[in-house]
């Protein structure tokens, strides 16, 4: 005689963190996948990435507090979720889980009824949270998994287990009707990824359901699109530029007022999720810097971030193996940076109160100005962790292997933080190296890396082209003013006070440990151009060839006479101009200049 299967009557917090963390083991080995297919909104390639890290936030979270009441683990489910959410597919996951925790507030078990009831509350959140929702997507999944969950227990369905099986199979079902729903998903032959994304969710939970194994590999259903079409699909440029992300902390939050304020400017894929005490904002701009002024009137600022959506599809369609990075230190003509698909990591700085990230939020003409009218010095502080892991992360999603080329280490903490978040990816994915330089000098290496990736070079053989460059690659600078380097510390108070009183200007080095050291003495206050060319062509050795590149802090006409006398010599094979971004001008002030040199080739190299 056989028995019933037992079901699932109600659903506490233990169920609650080991189904959920047997959904999120899923969506993380699903990632690549969910990477490729990612054509909407943006084919930027990275929604696999966004919705892992968004899950991991919430896993380490609940991994803490496994044996706590359904009501208290849910509710630290959607703040773990909003605080950690990353992109358009993790701030709507985010705002469907937060609406989930509010609907069980008070129920420390959760029935079948009260859940689908929560999921029908968390549906509705997830649709309110989108400025401009679009159906088809993430919200149309959840729309219709809640819906069916409904229908389920206004029949009668009260055993939980029956209930989530018959809830996934509808939201495959609605996954699958995704592709003919979104033009861009049509195109490519794909469903959406954020909502395969959940169904993948939905997918590892079920399977834990019904074997309790949080170890087994669900069954993937039929939805894997062949990769092949998004190979060939030309992918459009965004209709704006950068992914702004940020949260606002406060105390009485208005949520409703805040979305309406961001969609009074010229933005898409806005996305407003949180509650009274803690939102999370996605928004898709051209001017960061207006999105983070909003939300700095509304609350206390935290984890800005900004993605260049434009890189993204660009290195999404090169077709090389290697990507290169550079945090902003590195100063490169902007028509460069395009040219070779170099990835930036902006150097984070702030006057006062306000923070902002290096050419993104500010320009280096903007910059300046506000450095000669604040009263408030600027501070500026080396790229975190998570903004090395994430650019990082991007590239490998897209079978790249990357090089990051970082600001010395001698001058700042930098490569400390890039080594850190390389350390936690798998062996030979990233290399990241210390080029003892800053500004041109890290500049003209992070150009050689770049046309070394273009030409098709391995991954090696331009990590050691890089480092043959190195020893034999130089920065120097000067200053109008030396306040500014002594205030931000990088030049030592007698200096200045010495060349003050005997009416010199020093010309700064870096030497082979990759510190500001001094190279020599002009007399007079202020750049003498034609002396400061001198110095750096005398140490050019006759008969080998030289790369070189001049900044200026909004001193272009200084730059231009540097870049005449420079390329006088038949040694100097190429000069570019470009300008010095905030990271060093914050020390060199309006008016400096800074000279990078570099051997044109392998043969150049000094014996």
């Amino acid at each position: 005689m056989s028995s019933k299967p037992l079901g699932i009557s109600y659903i506490d917090g233990a169920r609650i963190v080991k189904a959920l963390s047997a959904g999120i083991a899923h969506v993380t080995r699903r990632r690549e996948h969910l990477n490729t297919i990612n054509v909407f909104p943006i084919a930027d390639g990275d929604t696999g990435t966004n919705l892992v890290f968004t899950l991991k936030n919430v896993q380490d979270e609940i991994s803490r507090q496994p044996e706590r009441a359904a009501n208290e683990i849910l509710k630290t489910i959607g703040s773990a979720s909003i605080n950690g959410a990353r992109g358009n597919s993790g701030a709507i996951l985010a705002q469907f889980f937060s609406g989930i925790s509010s609907a069980v507030a008070l129920h420390p078990k959760v029935d079948a009824k009260l859940f689908a009831r929560a999921c029908q509350a968390g549906s509705a959140e997830a649709w309110q949270a989108m400025t401009k929702p679009v159906a088809g997507g993430l919200p149309t999944v959840l729309d219709d998994f809640s819906s069916e969950l409904i229908r389920c227990v206004d029949a009668g369905c009260d055993d939980l287990k029956v209930l989530m099986t018959k809830g996934l199979a509808a939201a495959q079902k609605s996954l699958a009707n995704t592709t003919s729903q979104i033009p861009a998903l049509k195109q490519a032959g794909v469903v959406d990824a954020a909502g395969q994304g959940f169904v993948d969710l939905l997918d590892g939970m079920v399977e834990f359901i019904q074997s309790g194994d949080i170890r087994s590999n669900p069954t993937l259903e039929v939805y894997e699109k062949s990769d092949a079409a998004i190979a060939d699909l030309h992918l459009d440029d965004p209709e704006h530029r950068y992914c702004t992300e940020c949260v606002v902390y406060g105390s009485d939050l208005d949520r409703a007022e805040l979305q309406r304020s961001l969609s009074s400017i010229e933005a898409s894929s806005i996305v407003v999720a949180g509650n009274a005490d803690l939102v999370r904002i996605h928004i898709h701009v051209d001017n960061p810097a207006s999105v983070f002024g909003i939300c700095h009137s509304f609350g206390e600022l935290g984890q800005q971030k900004v993605d260049d959506m434009q890189y993204q599809i660009a290195m999404r369609e090169h077709g090389h193996k290697v990507a290169i990075v550079m945090d902003s230190a590195a100063d490169v003509p902007a028509r460069l940076m395009a040219q070779l698909r170099i990835g930036v990591v902006p150097v984070r700085f702030s006057f006062g109160d306000l923070d902002f990230l290096d050419r993104v939020m500010i320009t280096p003409e903007e910059f300046y100005k506000k450095l000669e009218t604040s009263i408030e010095y600027p501070l500026t502080s080396q790229p975190p962790v998570g903004d090395f892991s994430r650019i990082y992360n991007q590239l490998i999603g897209l079978g790249l292997q990357v090089i990051s080329l970082n600001v010395s280490s001698g001058l700042s903490g930098t490569v400390s933080a890039a080594k850190t978040a390389a350390g936690k990816l798998p062996e030979n994915t990233v290399e990241v190296i210390d080029t003892l330089n800053a500004s041109v000098g890290q500049g003209l290496l992070a150009m050689l890396a770049a046309e070394c990736a273009q030409s098709g070079m391995s991954f090696e053989a331009i990590c050691d082209e890089v480092k043959a460059r190195i020893p034999v690659t130089t920065s120097y600078a000067m200053t109008e003013d030396m306040s500014y380097a002594v205030r931000g510390g990088r030049v030592k108070p007698w200096i200045k006070s010495m060349s003050n009183f005997l009416r010199i200007n020093p010309i700064l080095r870096t030497n082979k440990k990759g510190k500001l050291v001094l190279a020599g003495i002009q007399p007079g206050r202020g750049i003498n151009t034609r002396r400061f060319t001198q110095h750096v062509l005398n140490t050019l050795i006759q008969g080998k060839r030289y790369r070189v590149m001049v900044a200026h802090a909004q001193n272009l006409a200084k730059a231009e006479e540097i870049q005449q006398g420079l390329q006088l010599n038949p040694g100097v094979i190429s000069c570019d101009i470009t300008s010095v971004g905030p990271a060093l001008g914050v020390h060199l002030g309006a008016g400096g200049i800074g000279v990078g040199v570099m051997p044109f080739s392998a043969q150049d190299l000094q014996s």
